[in-house]
């Protein structure tokens, strides 16, 4: 099986991506356990258009399909923007709440705030998981930045889905002391309260 990965870098080749597939690989991945989430043409849409202004996108394709994702935003990007709402928001160091600031990434991490980047976006479709897709995603979009970068990103911390942060900590990631509680709307408009881990991976790693 022959798997491509492009840079998508420019609206029409978003639009592009949009008519050969992309939307339902996305649902795919996020409407299902452990995130549930409500996913909408528009919603995927409208995410992907900012990671293409302010960030980085790749997809992963097969033959002309996309059948999988990986995008990044500068960390202070993801203030106010919807459910990627991270940077200036709360968090919790042993069961003290904290605000996700410049300061307190910087301690944490030993690198200034331009450094980072968030990870905002993963997924690869179901028939493709297990073949290494992913890492070959993450792999291609840590070239694309210099070296010293680092990169946080949330994953589930339902214990059933621990294979989760184990698969970013494969990759260089460290588990943050930090916890997060989110809420969003699952795809039978219900509530969902859910906890998230923090990961870095810092420069060299």
């Amino acid at each position: 099986m022959c798997i491509n990965i492009k840079n998508i870098n420019s609206l029409p080749a978003l639009n592009s991506a949009m008519d050969q597939g992309l939307y339902p690989t996305v649902y795919e991945c996020f409407s299902a356990p452990p995130f549930n989430e409500k996913v909408t043409q528009k919603k995927v849409k409208f995410y992907f258009q900012k990671y293409i202004e302010s960030g980085i996108l790749y997809l992963a394709y097969s033959d002309a399909t996309p059948m999988g994702f990986i995008a990044t935003l500068p960390l202070t990007e993801t203030a106010n923007i919807g459910e990627l709402e991270f940077f200036e928001t709360w968090g919790y160091i042993n069961n003290q709440k904290v605000n996700l600031n410049s300061d307190l990434f910087t301690q944490q991490t030993g690198l200034s705030i331009d450094k980072l980047y968030y990870i905002a976006d993963l997924g690869v479709a179901i028939n493709y998981r297990q073949q290494g897709i992913a890492k070959r995603l993450f792999k291609t979009l840590f070239g694309h930045l210099s070296d010293n970068i680092g990169y946080i990103l949330r994953t589930t911390a339902n214990p059933e889905y621990a294979y989760l942060p184990d698969f970013y900590q494969k990759l260089g990631f460290e588990m943050m002391p930090i916890t997060q509680s989110v809420e969003y709307y699952n795809c039978q408009n219900q509530l969902i309260q859910d906890s998230r881990l923090i990961l870095v991976k810092l420069p060299n790693d």
